[in-house]
């Protein structure tokens, strides 16, 4: 009985994990009723119909399960047998985003595709993944070394930040960067190696911030002395949710959408959250994402190759950081970004984006071995720590299902 019971939970005779997929199922159903909530004024204001937005992110949301249905069907292998066709993706975003700048011209703000639901840049994050993946594998013998490893590495990663930062979207270069280098510690490279990386990421992103944006930075210093001379979003983000109290205010009843607070249906998604479903409400979002970040580093730990775990740490690690750079702005713990709150803030790339790496999560979590050469540049499924400088084992150690990720 008990057996019969872990098999359904882990998804056994179904093949993939089904604890991940009720979590994702939970984010979206949550995320959409979220956007109904937050978007009435907004939508109102544009379309004098307070479900237009709602209805453009449902679409979103059905394209966005489509794109999941497919990551889970293609074989991941694949990236790794034809590279070819990973280095065409990662050409065709440099060109959107080379173009989206050509399109922007003299504008100082940030534009977009499709209207403004569509931001190449999220679509760098989702191909950056995938590209480094296959790139550590291939590359996995000189990581090690300064020159061959990090430093063509780190120029791959320059190169789609940089485009970024020119559009300007100065929160999504970092998203890029952080987790590059994070990809480059999962892959095997150099701790020594990384921490120079950090370093030089850390103090060339506040030298970037002081020139670009020293507004930002002046803001978030004032506000730790005194709430009142916080950044304006935050301010009102900030009173939203000590408004909330412990149950908040019930759902849709939300003032701070209507009056005060800037993008409510964006970036200050979760103020309102917290304002409606209170304190209680928020942990719960917030527990949910931990859930996920959980689930999706079984997979990765549980994945039966190199490029699986990859993979999957990396989608499972874009995710996570987006949603700790969101909820750390809102609680002026970090200076404000435009990060967006997977599955809950308004936006068709980042929702899309977002379900496709579920689904290749989901994918991953299948565990089918390949017997190609996919195997032989990385047949390990243990994410462990500091083995040497290497990170990814060559050798599998412990069992598992490796059809369930249990």
């Amino acid at each position: 009985m008990k057996s019969m019971l872990r098999e359904r939970m882990t998804g056994a005779g179904l093949g993939f994990d089904v604890i991940l997929l009720l979590i994702v199922v939970t984010l979206l159903a949550a995320g959409l009723i979220t956007v109904a909530s937050t978007s009435w004024g907004v939508s109102f204001s544009y379309s004098n119909s307070v479900w237009d937005i709602f209805l453009r992110q449902l679409v979103w949301a059905v394209v966005g399960i489509v794109f999941m249905a497919v990551m889970y069907r293609i074989d991941y292998h694949l990236y790794l047998r034809a590279k070819g066709l990973v280095v065409v993706l990662a050409v065709i975003t440099l060109a959107v985003l080379v173009a989206v700048l050509l399109r922007k011209g003299d504008n100082p703000s940030r534009v977009g595709l499709l209207g403004y639901s569509v931001q190449p840049s999220e679509l760098a994050k989702f191909v950056t993944v995938i590209y480094l993946s296959v790139w550590l594998v291939s590359k996995a013998e000189v990581l090690h070394d300064f020159k061959l490893g990090l430093i063509p590495y780190a120029a791959l990663i320059a190169l789609f930040t940089g485009l970024i930062i020119i559009e300007p979207d100065y929160s999504a270069a970092v998203t890029v960067t952080l987790l590059g280098f994070a990809m480059f510690y999962f892959g095997g490279g150099k701790m020594q190696n990384v921490v120079i990386a950090s370093l030089v990421i850390v103090v060339g992103g506040i030298l970037l911030a002081v020139v670009v944006r020293p507004q930002r930075i002046t803001e978030y210093l004032a506000g730790w002395r005194n709430i009142r001379e916080a950044n304006l979003q935050i301010r009102e983000a900030l009173s939203a949710m000590s408004s909330g109290g412990l149950f908040g205010v019930g759902a849709g009843a939300s003032r701070f959408k209507y009056f005060s607070l800037p993008a409510a249906h964006t970036d200050s998604v979760f103020a309102v959250i917290a304002e409606e479903m209170g304190f209680v409400g928020a942990m719960v979002v917030v527990a949910l994402f931990v859930l996920l970040a959980w689930r999706g580093y079984r997979v990765a730990m549980k994945a039966p190759d190199e490029l699986g775990l990859l993979l999957a740490a990396g989608m499972t690690t874009w995710v996570s950081l987006e949603a700790i750079i969101n909820i750390l702005t809102i609680l002026q713990v970090l200076p404000f970004a435009g990060n967006a709150l997977p599955f809950f803030s308004y936006g068709g790339s980042n929702l899309v984006l977002t379900l496709g790496a579920m689904g290749l999560l989901l994918n991953i979590s299948r565990g089918k071995k390949e017997n190609d050469g996919s195997e032989a540049l990385g047949e390990s499924a243990a994410l462990r720590w500091g083995n040497g400088g290497r990170n990814l084992p060559r050798s599998r150690h412990g069992t598992g299902d490796p059809a369930t990720g249990s």
